[in-house]
């Protein structure tokens, strides 16, 4: 299961491939156990309509908002912090499915250490490690308006890392068309130098990513602006 594979820090926790019931095991389900179903964010969610259960699997990343969003507060931040470890980007506005409430509790992020290699005006490579709650860096924040061909995500991924999917993208495995629970998520990461001339960026660098439309999440991005106003402040 995918929680499983993430505390094991498995890279590959987000590729899963989800199994679809019929329907009429669905509604022999709520039949029988219609207690479970008010606990159930994909059935209140409206997620297993008719049409999604014949034509689209569950999006991995709703996979994951799912048990994020089920958790209490001390694993959410234990899977803040596997996230971290297998270089993932992590969940930092997070939307309530149901009241639209945002999520934005620092705390989860005290436990992750960043790691990084500059070098100084002698050309000597210094290495670093801090906190990331204490790390002063330049921040980027990735945002669209209505639907465009490429993938933000994508292009965000070519410049963290080439070689690894830090944020999930359209053109990941066992993505889908449907995305039910990550709309509004705002998802954070790092670029950490190497301290080589390959590096994009020479200092460590924050990048934002806000799913789905611009246009239908001011809240998110009144926030991000203000975090972006504070920190050139």
């Amino acid at each position: 299961t995918f929680i499983q594979k993430l505390l094991m820090m498995n890279y590959r926790a987000r590729y899963i491939k989800t199994e679809q019931t019929n329907e009429q095991d669905q509604t022999q389900q709520r039949g029988s156990d219609s207690s479970e179903d008010e606990g159930d964010i994909f059935h209140e969610l409206s997620l297993f309509n008719k049409a999604t259960c014949q034509s689209e699997r569950i999006h991995p990343m709703d996979v994951q908002m799912s048990v994020f969003h089920c958790a209490d507060v001390f694993l959410k931040q234990l899977m803040v912090t596997k996230l971290s470890q297998c270089q993932f980007a992590l969940p930092l506005l997070v939307p309530d499915p149901f009241t639209q409430q945002i999520e934005f509790p620092l705390w989860r992020f005290r436990q992750i250490n960043k790691s990084w290699k500059i070098r100084n005006t002698n050309n000597e490579i210094i290495s670093q490690t801090q906190p990331i709650y204490r790390t002063q860096t330049p921040m980027v924040f990735f945002f669209r308006f209505v639907s465009v061909s490429s993938s933000k995500s994508q292009l965000m991924n070519s410049l963290i890392n080439e070689k690894h999917d830090t944020f999930f993208h359209r053109n990941c495995p066992d993505s889908s068309r449907t995305r039910v629970l990550m709309d509004g998520v705002v998802e954070i990461a790092w670029f950490c130098p190497s301290g080589t001339n390959t590096d994009k960026f020479t200092e460590c660098v924050v990048f934002c990513n806000l799913h789905g439309d611009a246009g239908d999440h001011e809240k998110q991005r009144q926030i991000l602006t203000e975090i972006l106003s504070s920190a050139q402040g």
